[in-house]
This record gives C-alpha cells, sequence and structure tokens, in this order.
C-alpha cells in the first residue's frame, strides 16, 4: 500500500481510503490473487479499473465498483481473466484490487502508467492505440449506468468519462 502512494508521486488518490479498502477486504474474508504480467493468457480480456474524478476526496463502495466491473462484462460478452489498475496511487491500486478480489479473479502486477496520471488518455496503451473503450460510468451507488460503446480517441473517452463522473 505504502509503495503505490510513494511510486505515485503524490497522485493516484488518498492512501487512507486504500487504507481502508484492504481492511475491508481482510473483515471480509477475501485473498487477493496476484498474476505477473508474463503469466496472462495472451488471449485473455483484463480490465483496466479506475475511479475517476476528484480521488482525493472520493468514496467508494465496493458494492457498486463490483456492479460496475459485472456491467462491463455483461456488455461486452465475457468474463474478465483478471483486472489492472489504471495507475499507480494509494486509493486507484487499491480499487482494482478490491474488484479483482471481490469477483474471484487475479490483479495484474501492473499498471497503466507507472506512476499517476492526471487523465485517463496518458496510458501506455494509448501509444497502440489500444482503446479505452467499451468502458462502463457509473455514479458512486451504480444506481447509473452509462455504457460507452465507442469514442473516436482516448481523449474523447476522457472527456466523456469526466463530464458523466461529475454529474
Amino acid at each position: 500500500m505504502d509503495g503505490t502512494a510513494i511510486f505515485s508521486a503524490g497522485g493516484g488518490g488518498d492512501p487512507e481510503v486504500g487504507y481502508k479498502i484492504v481492511d475491508k477486504l481482510v473483515c471480509d474474508g477475501f485473498t487477493v490473487k496476484l498474476a505477473n504480467p508474463s503469466e496472462v493468457p495472451n488471449d485473455a480480456e483484463v480490465v483496466n479499473f479506475a475511479c475517476v474524478g476528484a480521488t482525493t476526496a472520493v468514496e467508494y463502495e465496493s458494492d457498486a465498483a463490483v456492479t460496475a466491473f459485472k456491467a462491463l462484462e455483461e456488455y461486452a460478452c465475457f468474463s474478465a481473466y483478471a483486472a489492472i489498475p489504471v495507475e499507480l496511487g494509494g486509493f486507484n491500486t487499491m480499487a482494482a484490487v478490491d474488484v479483482a478480489a471481490r469477483c474471484g479473479i487475479a490483479v495484474v502486477n501492473a499498471d497503466g502508467a507507472g506512476r499517476s496520471v492526471p487523465e485517463v488518455h496518458l496510458k501506455v496503451y494509448t501509444i497502440d492505440d489500444i482503446s479505452l473503450t467499451p468502458m462502463v460510468v457509473t455514479d458512486i451507488k451504480a444506481k447509473n449506468i452509462v455504457v460507452v460503446k465507442e469514442t473516436v480517441d482516448s481523449k474523447a473517452a476522457e472527456r466523456i468519462a469526466r463530464t458523466l463522473a461529475a454529474e
């Protein structure tokens, strides 16, 4: 937990929220399966998971995060092999770990940037034009779920996610 906060250079959310996520996972009896990138099959579906918004003032609900994750699997007609954190950070890394543990899948020992970054289109995936869609955006309770099927580019995906997160 401390390592994600240090390597994120202060971004990626409040480590105290991350500690709460870890404490709740332990209290609820979940275990975390960690997969090295080399262990992930080439044809595996891996979901890049993150929370969007002001991560220093964010609320987090495990059940809502799992609902969002499952909504993406349902829409895209696959079962995820693993989740991968969108970035290093005291909160966003642990959100991906939480969802993976609660869904009974592995979390990949990697992330999309090697540090925290302020916008999702700044991840390494976009170098190879790996699409950020489909993506799911929900409110904090996952009572409103929006599936974004396709965007013209990763910057549009970022804009749409931030706009929806602000509503």
